[in-house]
């Protein structure tokens, strides 16, 4: 049965690299890979240019990259996530000050998947949903895209207005 995946008792989130910059590159610091060990040997060996690769893009941009084609010819590793069942990536780069302290990296399976991953962004005053995955969840989907957020309302102008990541657990 080569090229299909069991989506049965499948997480969200199957991936969590964290990459590092060393000597100008990036390198990868850790990573939980769960049943991707594959995926998991593919990034030991793999380092990012600043503005290559998914995680090399987030830090040349400074800003939350969602990739929602793993086919895309930016990405690095996309055979190896493909054969995984790996369908979306999201870099979020980490800063202090202007320094990249580190880019986070979480991969996303697809079908028979339930949540959201949402970048949103700053526009006329409000924030915008600048692009999102949802898995299964077609209808909180249609939500986001007709949402905009006023600096200090909802999570993403909590998040706006506080300059600080929140968790809400309910």
């Amino acid at each position: 049965m080569d090229g299909i995946v069991d989506t049965a008792g499948r997480t969200f989130v199957e991936v969590a690299e964290v990459w590092v910059p060393e000597d100008g590159r990036l390198v990868l610091s850790s990573g939980a890979y769960g049943p991707h060990q594959d995926f998991g040997f593919a990034s030991v060996n793999t380092q990012f240019a600043k503005g290559e690769g998914l995680p090399g893009r987030a830090w040349a941009e400074a800003r939350p990259i969602l990739l929602t084609d793993l086919d895309d010819p930016g990405f690095v590793r996309g055979r190896t996530a493909k054969a995984a069942g790996l369908s979306v990536g999201v870099a979020l780069p980490i800063f202090a000050g202007a320094e990249l302290k580190a880019v986070m990296v979480l991969f996303c399976g697809g079908v028979g998947t339930f949540g959201a991953i949402e970048v949103w962004a700053e526009d006329k005053g409000e924030l915008a949903l600048s692009g999102g995955f949802y898995g299964d969840a077609a209808a909180f989907e249609d939500v986001s895209r007709a949402t905009r957020f006023k600096r200090g309302h909802g999570l993403p102008g909590g998040v706006w207005a506080s300059m600080t990541p929140i968790l809400m657990r309910d």
